[in-house]
């Protein structure tokens, strides 16, 4: 899994913790992902211990910190397979200075920090592709996060090649 909040840091390994982070979650959703899982986990469980929020204190203090920059990168992983609407299964959230993963279906966990980040009209939230990111907040919130920036949707109009994907815009960008 590859996010925006990824790409935005790399040069202090956060990239591999955050991978780390979300086979984490994805393997308590997934058991047929928890042998792979595993292996990235064994490298990185105290990192991952630390970027995964699995309470409301935590998220709320990330959330109030993050009221005060331009903008956050936001990806979403969810599944669909046995339901009409998507089931959120984790949320990744960076900032200029630090990223974490967000559990969702952690126990007791209550998202509104993140809706009222999401809906505040001061940061701008960047996403690639979020065109179902978009549902699945507009459903949980009950209206689309704002602004919004998608990064695809710049690269069809900014960069001419026709692939969209963020590795291949990057590809293209840098091909010139």
């Amino acid at each position: 899994v590859v996010t925006v909040a990824q790409l935005s840091y790399n040069e202090d390994g956060s990239q591999e913790v955050l991978m780390a982070a979300t086979a984490f979650v994805r393997a308590r959703i997934d058991e047929t992902l928890k042998d792979e899982a595993a292996a990235v986990l064994a490298a990185h469980v105290p990192e991952v211990a630390q970027m995964v929020f699995m309470d409301t204190a935590a998220l709320t203090a990330f959330c109030e910190r993050l009221k005060s920059v331009d903008f956050v990168t936001v990806d979403t992983e969810f599944m669909r397979e046995t339901t009409y609407w998507a089931k959120l299964c984790l949320v990744q959230v960076a900032g200029p200075d630090e990223a974490y993963c967000i559990d969702p279906l952690a126990p007791g966990i209550d998202l509104a920090p993140l809706y009222a980040l999401l809906d505040d009209a001061k940061v701008l939230k960047v996403f690639h592709a979020g065109r179902q990111d978009m549902e699945i907040f507009c459903k949980a919130m009950g209206k689309v996060p704002h602004p919004v920036f998608d990064t695809q949707v710049a690269a069809m109009v900014a960069i001419p090649c026709t692939a969209t994907g963020a590795n291949s815009i990057a590809f293209c960008f840098l091909a010139g």
